[in-house]
This record gives structure tokens, C-alpha cells and sequence, in this order.
């Protein structure tokens, strides 16, 4: 529901403000002010549309290098995913999760649900490409949306203590196997 709240405010100030530019174009006949006016009521959307501007655990983070263990696989990963990184990446670790095990049986109401951090691990970027495994991610829901299964991942900490901020892969559809 905070979501539902929270994306019709924004819609409303910035057709707000899109309303504001155009009734200053038309009404202003002080030009300088309306040009400053104007850039800064564009300012204000480019910054409302900034994805870290509300969320900004999602940016680049440090962590640490002493807490990253050198590798680990969920329990039971069953599949596997290559994510290319690219070279610049080379010997650097992918931090990634997913939803906690599939059960076919089961569509969680909400990320806090469906996240255990079981369906974790950690890998080393090798020529460009980190491989990830883990069990198929659950599915679940965000405001009655049924997200598609997807990883989210991290690149961090070759020679520093910066995390990158976290990416999503959207997964494949597969049958898993054992």
C-alpha cells in the first residue's frame, strides 16, 4: 500500500511541475527568471527520478574486505547461472541472492517473506564471468505484482572496501533438477 501511496505522489508533483514550467513559459515576462525558474523545477524531477534518491541502501556501499568469506554455495544449489562482468572485474567478488527455495505451491505476499538469505553465496569474477549457483528463487509479490524469479547481485572488493550497487538478473525459466 506504501507503494501504491508513494508512486501516486510522485506522479501528481511531477504533473505539478510539468504544469508549472508550461504556465511560467506562457505568463513569465521576466525571461531570466523564468529560465532559472524553469531549470530549476527540471532539476527537481531529474532528482525525483533518481532511483538511490528514496532507496539509497541500492548504491554503491563499503563493506569490510575481513567479513567477505572467499566463497560460498547455497546448501542444495541445484542450477547455475554465468554472469558476465567483464574483464575490468577480474578477480573481484560477486555477492548474490535470491528468494528463498521454490515451492510450487507458494506465490509470498512480499519480499520480507520470501527472503531468508539461505539462497545466497559468494563467488570470484573468473575471465569476465562469475558463476552463480542456487536453488530456483520463490516467487513473490510487491503491491499484487507477481515479480518474474530473478538473483540480485553485488560486485565488490578486489583491492578496496566499495560494493557496487545491486543489480538484478532476471532468471530463465527452468525445470530444476537434482
Amino acid at each position: 500500500m506504501k507503494h501504491l501511496l508513494f508512486a501516486s505522489v510522485f506522479s501528481s508533483i511531477t504533473m505539478l511541475l510539468i504544469v508549472q514550467i508550461i504556465y511560467n513559459f506562457f505568463t513569465f515576462t521576466n525571461k531570466p527568471l523564468l529560465i532559472l525558474n524553469t531549470l530549476a523545477m527540471i532539476g527537481v524531477l531529474v532528482l525525483l527520478n533518481q532511483r538511490y534518491l528514496f532507496l539509497p541502501f541500492l548504491g554503491e556501499t563499503v563493506l569490510p574486505l575481513s567479513v567477505i568469506v572467499e566463497s560460498k554455495v547455497p546448501e542444495n544449489a541445484n542450477l547455475e547461472y554465468e554472469l558476465l562482468v567483464g574483464k575490468e572485474n577480474e578477480g573481484k567478488k560477486v555477492i548474490y541472492w535470491g528468494a528463498q527455495k521454490n515451492d510450487p505451491k507458494v506465490i509470498y505476499k512480499d519480499p520480507m517473506t520470501a527472503y531468508t538469505y539461505e539462497n545466497a553465496g559468494v563467488t570470484t569474477v573468473k575471465n569476465g564471468k562469475a558463476i552463480l549457483k542456487y536453488e530456483l528463487p520463490s516467487l513473490y509479490k510487491i503491491n499484487d505484482y507477481q515479480l518474474p524469479r530473478h538473483l540480485h547481485y553485488r560486485i565488490c572488493c578486489k583491492n578496496d572496501v566499495m560494493m557496487g550497487e545491486v543489480e538484478t538478473i532476471i532468471l530463465p525459466d527452468v525445470k530444476e533438477s537434482k
